[in-house]
């Protein structure tokens, strides 16, 4: 009987061991393409240059409305396709990233382009006051379209603004 258990514990050991081993491989097969990837010179290269070929500005949110946050912070909106997409990436001309970094900041990179290359009076990290609710509302929603299950925010009428939101 003791022999028994013995076979059943080191049988029940091994089934662990595997399923360690299978988690320690999906995870060794993710390091094995992220690692190169993130090292990878002429990579790095591309993303600098099209971060760097980027307007980045701080919009200094003066409304009586906050900026919200979702769990997906990130924002890639395609400004001519007027709609959050992945799909392009940061890299198209049509792309801005937008990301709240306070309710009363946000860094938003835009395409040279915008507004016929407007926005490159900003000059790299400039600050924008942004005076107009629309504008808040706007980025607001964009945080609601990409979120995957949260919003974040400091009062309750802006939640409720956004659950308004959704239901239409």
């Amino acid at each position: 009987k003791i022999l028994e258990d013995d076979k059943v514990k080191k049988y029940k050991n091994q089934e662990e061991i595997k399923k360690i081993k299978k988690l320690l491989e999906q995870e060794y097969v993710y390091k094995s393409f992220a690692l190169p990837t993130i090292n990878n010179v002429a990579n790095n290269s591309r993303i600098k240059h099209t971060l760097l070929n980027k307007t980045w500005t701080i919009f200094c949110n003066n409304t009586n409305l906050d900026f919200v946050i979702s769990d997906t912070p990130v924002v890639l909106y395609d400004y001519k396709g007027k709609k959050v997409s992945t799909q392009n990436g940061i890299a198209s001309e049509t792309t801005l990233l937008a990301y709240p970094i306070s309710p009363k900041y946000m860094i938003v990179l835009f395409p040279n382009e915008v507004l016929g290359g407007a926005m490159r009076i900003v000059n790299n990290f400039g600050k924008v006051p942004c005076d107009k609710t629309d504008i808040i509302k706007f980025y607001n929603s964009l945080q609601l379209r990409n979120s995957y299950r949260q919003i974040y925010a400091r009062r309750k009428d802006e939640l409720n603004y956004l659950k308004a939101l959704r239901l239409e």
